[in-house]
């Protein structure tokens, strides 16, 4: 009874964080990698501040004028200069000088850039467009995250780098150096095994517990469904196996006739089949 009371207030307490935190909580789930037609990957989610850290903090050139931003994400706080001077809302990126505040983004939908398209090893950018128009153009401001690679980590943080403005224009860029700027290995598993290692998990989590429910049986080894038929498997599968590495031995000149690999002879494979699977209490279910 305890245990059930346990869970229901687990339960109660994660609805209630995801309900208070909105689309914090889900901001963790964003995915913020992208892969360009050279085959260079990158994966930047890491580099999300999700709630409970705070957001990138960059100072410009101008005392008093700096730019707070995250990446593939809305920050996580809204600067408190910006809720006075524009209406409440959230944004991926903000430039505050003095009291002033300007919106440098519209969306935390960013585009995708190389820093060098023949070197994909110095990093990336990510470009946010369609923020509020500032004093000196007539263009929406924009900002430049430029994610340099840093696979040794010994080039600093994003604080040790200026904030800067391109002359004449809206668009500012920061600089973040960080192992995640490195193109990752193009390995990714393909969605078919995807479906498949979760129709296997789902198998073993759904037998398990049926087995449990109509046998008495505890959750584990003991009330894996199918049990003797994957045993017998397992078995014949080393068989399988040894066989296979005798048969090379013996082409080879390297084995013995009488005797297959580990020890297996034949006699001891016949007993090991007449003694089925040699485990007592072996409940089974059918799928």
């Amino acid at each position: 009874m305890l245990s059930k009371l346990l869970v229901l207030v687990t339960l109660s307490l994660c609805i209630l964080a995801i309900h208070v935190n909105g689309n914090r909580f889900l901001d963790s789930f964003t995915k913020c990698e992208h892969t360009f037609s050279n085959g260079a990957r990158f994966d930047l989610q890491p580099l999300a501040r999700t709630a409970g850290r705070t957001d990138y903090i960059v100072h410009g050139d101008d005392k008093g004028t700096s730019v707070v931003f995250n990446i593939c994400s809305d920050v996580k706080e809204v600067p408190e200069t910006c809720r006075k001077s524009m209406d409440f809302r959230r944004g991926p990126a903000y430039l505050i000088a003095g009291d002033a505040c300007i919106s440098l983004a519209g969306s935390s939908s960013a585009s995708w850039q190389p820093i060098d398209e023949q070197n994909p090893n110095l990093g990336v950018e990510l470009v946010y467009t369609g923020g509020e128009t500032c004093a000196n153009a007539r263009e929406p401001s924009s900002l430049r995250v430029r994610v340099l690679c840093d696979s040794t980590g010994q080039m600093g943080t994003a604080t040790d780098y200026q904030a800067q403005q391109y002359a004449n224009t809206c668009m500012f860029s920061v600089t973040v150096p960080s192992p995640h700027g490195c193109p990752k290995p193009n390995f990714q598993l393909d969605p078919a095994w995807s479906v498949v290692i979760a129709g296997i998990v789902t198998y073993i989590a759904v037998g398990c517990f049926i087995t449990s429910q109509r046998h008495g049986t505890p959750l584990g080894v003991q009330s894996f469904p199918n049990k003797r038929f994957w045993i017998n498997v397992w078995e014949g599968a080393k068989i399988l196996f040894g066989a296979t590495v005798s048969w090379t031995l013996l082409r080879l000149g390297l084995g013995n006739s009488r005797t297959g690999v580990g020890g297996y002879s034949s006699q001891s494979q016949a007993a090991s089949a007449a003694d089925d699977d040699g485990l007592n209490n072996d409940y089974e279910w059918s799928m």
